[in-house]
């Protein structure tokens, strides 16, 4: 069910309107030639929940993702999928800040954990691949470290955190 604005020559959801979907879906914003184009925000019947650009019926320009079984993403968006830049808050306690591609992790990133420590270095299909720093808050040993697809590889360095 549509309720909003239309093109009177083309006959088509043009503006700003609201679609109900038979499944419960709810999109609220902006349309262009038939779709979802602009700002708006969508609510799925399984409880997710986006708010951002659209282009063409897809997600794509800066949104904010909040999925029900946990986790929010806010970043960069390209054809419906996590791309660019992005934070993804995994969990209370586990956070990613970096690049993403096709809804991975993908280039550098930052994760930091609720205990205080922190991993930066470089991912591959969502997964620590290449080199790696870990910073542990309780003052233990800085680690760098080479990965491949998730196995470590080869511990390159350990010292000393001076700021125990």
């Amino acid at each position: 069910m549509y309720q909003g604005e239309y093109d009177a020559v083309t006959e088509q959801r043009d503006g700003r309107g609201r679609f109900i979907f038979s499944n419960g879906d709810v999109y609220d914003g902006l349309w262009k030639n038939d779709l979802f184009n602009g700002y708006g925000r969508a609510i799925m019947h399984n409880g997710d929940y986006y708010i951002g650009e659209w282009k063409d019926d897809k997600k794509d320009g800066y949104g904010k993702y909040y999925y029900n079984y946990a986790g929010i993403y806010e970043g960069q968006w390209v054809n419906d999928s996590e791309e660019g830049l992005g934070l993804w808050k995994l969990s209370d306690d586990l956070y990613y800040i970096g690049q993403c591609v096709n809804g991975e992790r993908q280039g550098v990133g930052v994760c930091t954990q609720n205990s205080g420590d922190i991993q930066v270095g470089q991912w591959m299909n969502d997964k620590q691949h290449g080199v790696n720093m870990y910073i542990p808050k309780d003052g233990g040993q800085i680690e760098i470290q080479i990965y491949e697809n998730e196995e470590l590889v080869e511990t390159l360095l350990q010292i000393e955190n001076v700021y125990k």
